[in-house]
């Protein structure tokens, strides 16, 4: 192996290393800058422009300009809009024949 070849290699270990200690930070942080609150998300960042645009994410901009997530709100945003399983719903089936009543009342 040539010594470029060798240097080649070593950059792209110390790249992966690099990337995997960035992740592990990024799982630390409560408060996320723009850019990384994109990567926590795993949207583009024209895609989030947009949402923070028409307001559909919960966002701040502190200087009236720069945006920041807290982690517990993409958490939340994130885990919106449930949907039930096909099991979940025949248990809740079993139970408004069993009880004769509506979805409503069991809920």
């Amino acid at each position: 192996m040539g010594n470029e070849e060798q240097i080649l290699q070593h950059l792209s270990q110390i790249s992966e290393k690099l990337q995997k200690l960035e992740a592990q930070n990024l799982q630390k942080k409560q408060i996320f800058n723009f850019v990384e609150g994109c990567q926590y998300i795993g949207l583009s960042e024209s895609y989030i422009y947009k949402l923070t645009s028409t307001n559909r994410i919960p966002f701040f901009r502190p200087t009236g300009k720069l945006i920041y997530f807290k982690r517990e709100d993409l958490d939340a945003w994130l885990l919106r809009n449930r949907q039930s399983s096909v099991e979940e719903i025949q248990q809740l089936a079993s139970q408004v024949t069993l009880k004769g009543g509506t979805i409503r009342n069991i809920l």
